[in-house]
């Protein structure tokens, strides 16, 4: 089911086996878990949903700096071991967002007040230590996808991701005194003392009026697949951004000896294979699926485009048993694609790991299906630039910037629904090829390994539904009438 009216907010799911424990661990010590490995700081914070600003949250971000102007983060809804995975988020400096086009820009939020107001905070580090990376994030912009709104009860991630704003100075931005306090109580501080040690904070000197766009039109921005303009990035195809400072890299030492990390610490299990996009089954890409069970019955992954440390998250999967996807209805089960064909072709592989280790687990996979969010098209916008006769002033800023390269170097537009691989839609042969000469295994021959796998008895016809109609989903975003009014005097 999608949500619960009792207080038993868990994951729907059984426990999980002894032996998936210690495939766990052992895949843990045997696979490289390089992107995993590189957040670095936690952060507690407030997030409120775009279209209805009563509904606020309590978020968990757990940040990975790529460089110093572009940081990605997993967001949480707990920092306890079985905090759900609700949600990307990709902070940009304010010198990226300038060159942004105006329409993307709409999309994110600016940070000054959120952190001036002591909101924003650092579990467990003294404000000291985190004084001179708070002064740089000030003048930051973000954007938050929520892929899961556990907020209305959902027990698993229905639906389509919603876009977050920053907490704001005026209504509807306010943050719920309660949700405030509890928060603080939790962590033992005082985020008004926060507000008074933070005074010395700038923050930007000019917030853009195309970021937080509500407050300047009354309107907010709810989840358009288009492809946006291009946009800042660099020759050598690397995130922009200038390299991180001996001061940031001290930090995020710092901040792993003195904070929790046990969600980002359930993740321990690495999964590489392809994916397609829903509208668009000619673009496909390779995936790194950065696994963590909840339980036998659902998994949570942070999807990368490599295994490198400088790796890019660029979106989120859920994985689901056959059981709990019976429960959903119809019109959310056309969300989510099926993993048998993708794991008995071989596509799906666990790097360095054992065939013979990973049997059981991938023939527990085989029976299970996916709903795979794509927040950051790292394929997308190839050559564009050189086919437009005119450049816009904003394109001019960016290429001043840093250069522009092919493909978005930055995370644009809206997410874009996954699918998988099937006998129907088949993997370019040249990308399998790539991927499994750097693993160094045959994908032709894991075939034959795999031909016992069971797949679910029945598979439900509205699964792989661009199979039985032809047609894939897209997300729109449009300007749309928001709730005003303020969840508390």
């Amino acid at each position: 089911m999608a949500s619960s009216g009792g207080t038993d907010q868990r994951t729907p799911g059984q426990p999980m086996t002894m032996m998936q424990h210690m495939i766990d661990k052992g895949a843990e010590m045997m696979q490289s878990l390089k992107p995993i490995k590189q957040f670095s700081q936690h952060v507690c914070t407030f997030a409120l949903y775009s279209h209805d600003m009563s509904r606020q949250v309590e978020t968990h971000h757990f940040v990975h700096r790529l460089n110093e102007d572009f940081c990605q983060c997993a967001v949480y809804d707990t920092d306890d071991r079985g905090g759900r995975l609700i949600g990307v988020e990709y902070i940009i400096s304010d010198r990226l967002f300038e060159a942004l086009p105006p329409d993307e820009q709409k999309l994110w939020h600016s940070h000054a007040f959120e952190i001036k107001s002591g909101l924003w905070m650092n579990p467990r580090v003294p404000e000291a230590v985190v004084k001179t990376e708070l002064d740089s994030l000030a003048k930051t912009y973000g954007k938050f996808w929520c892929t899961w709104q556990v907020d209305r009860g959902d027990l698993l991630p229905v639906g389509e991701p919603a876009l977050m704003m920053s907490p704001q100075v005026e209504p509807p931005g306010l943050v719920k005194p309660a949700l405030v306090q509890q928060r603080d109580q939790k962590y033992n501080i005082s985020s008004e003392r926060l507000s008074d040690l933070r005074v010395h904070i700038a923050g930007a000197t000019f917030i853009n009026p195309n970021a937080d766009y509500w407050k300047k039109h009354g309107k907010a921005m709810a989840s358009s697949d288009g492809t946006p303009g291009p946009m800042p990035s660099k020759e050598d195809g690397t995130t922009p951004g200038k390299e991180m400072t001996v001061g940031q890299h001290m930090l995020d030492k710092g901040a792993l000896m003195l904070q929790s990390f046990k969600p980002i610490n359930k993740f321990n299990y690495h999964l590489c294979t392809f994916a397609l996009y829903s509208h668009d089954l000619s673009r496909q890409i390779q995936t790194h699926h950065f696994m963590s069970r909840l339980n036998q019955d659902f998994c949570q992954c942070a999807v990368y485009d490599s295994d490198a440390p400088s790796a890019r998250l660029i979106g989120v999967e859920y994985i689901i048993s056959d059981k709990t996807f019976q429960t959903l209805p119809p019109d959310e089960q056309k969300l989510w694609h099926s993993h048998g064909y993708e794991i008995k072709s071989g596509l799906l592989i666990n790097p360095r790991l054992p065939e013979v280790m990973e049997k059981q687990e991938l023939q527990i996979l085989a029976k299970t299906y996916g709903k795979f969010w794509c927040t950051w098209q790292v394929d997308r916008g190839k050559n564009d630039i050189g086919s437009k006769p005119i450049l816009t002033i904003w394109i001019i800023i960016a290429s001043l910037i840093m250069g522009i390269n092919e493909g978005d170097k930055l995370p644009l537009g809206a997410p874009a629904l996954m699918v998988s691989p099937q006998s129907e839609s088949t993997v370019s042969m040249e990308m399998v090829k790539k991927r499994d000469d750097k693993y160094e295994i045959s994908s032709e021959n894991l075939i034959a390994s795999r031909s016992d796998f069971s797949t679910p008895d029945t598979l439900v016809s509205y699964a792989d539904y661009w199979k039985q109609s032809g047609k894939g989903f897209a997300i729109d975003i449009h300007t749309t009438q928001m709730k005003t009014t303020a969840p508390f005097p």
